[in-house]
């Protein structure tokens, strides 16, 4: 998922020095960012036809919201844990139609989902007590 964009031939120290000391909520923001980063870049693929970009990315932001559900733990509330499961799916799905099918809309459905999703986890963290 960190692995390094392919416009880039070093790996950045600095994000792996980022990953390896940041919290949970951290991390978890990291990878719906990389998500978001990667359907952008599926959408300017897209848009310019370059389809070995979008196809790329595509896998690149299938895999971070793999990593989003792989992270859910059901334990704490289960109906919520099932539900933001199938908010990630219906992510899942609409990357791998933009992939397959070349699908725009799609890319930018998962888009503004990924966006929705990220703004409502920065706003829960902000309303959360903060833990030392």
């Amino acid at each position: 998922m960190f692995a390094t964009d392919p416009r880039h031939s070093a790996p950045d120290e600095f994000l792996q020095t980022r990953v390896n000391s940041a919290s949970p909520y951290r991390l978890h923001l990291m990878v719906v960012d990389k998500a978001i980063q990667q359907t952008r870049n599926v959408i300017e693929g897209l848009n310019t036809q370059d389809f070995s970009l979008s196809h790329e990315s595509a896998s690149r932001a299938r895999d971070c919201v793999v990593d989003l559900i792989s992270s859910l733990r059901v334990d704490p509330a289960p109906d919520l844990i099932s539900m933001v499961k199938d908010y990630f799916l219906h992510i899942q799905k609409n990357l791998v139609f933009a992939d397959l099918l070349q699908d725009k809309d799609a890319a930018q459905k998962a888009l503004d989902l990924l966006e929705g999703y990220r703004a409502t986890w920065v706003d829960l963290r902000a309303r959360l007590p903060q833990q030392a």
